[in-house]
């Protein structure tokens, strides 16, 4: 008899910096370490974090990772608030479960 393998499910979160001069690599890099420091390696092995490149939308940071991480990965996006010397605000645009209704949201919320 076979077992059930259980897929983990993601969450996509979209995020802008005000001011809007720093490119989304530079965001990105300040969440990971940000992560990094309150959590370690292990952590961000695990909650499968990853950074979602996005055509569309290139002043939006777009951050994937496991449902069960998404509350730390909030904590460490709200504690980012220097980047290269730069005093920023990084905003939570919205959460989703998939990049069509992520992408679908970013469109709403713009209008």
């Amino acid at each position: 008899m076979s077992e059930r393998v259980l897929r983990l499910r993601r969450r996509y979160v979209a995020v802008r910096c005000y001011p809007n001069e720093l490119p989304p690599e530079q965001l990105w890099e300040a969440v990971r370490l940000i992560f990094v420091k309150l959590f370690g390696e292990l952590a961000l092995a695990e909650s499968g974090l990853r950074r979602v490149k996005s055509r569309r939308h290139k002043d939006l940071l777009i951050i994937a990772c496991y449902h069960s991480w998404l509350p730390k990965v909030l904590a460490a996006i709200t504690l980012v608030k220097n980047i290269n010397g730069l005093d920023v605000s990084l905003d939570v645009i919205t959460v989703s479960g998939t990049i069509r209704a992520l992408r679908r949201r970013i469109v709403a919320t713009r209008c």
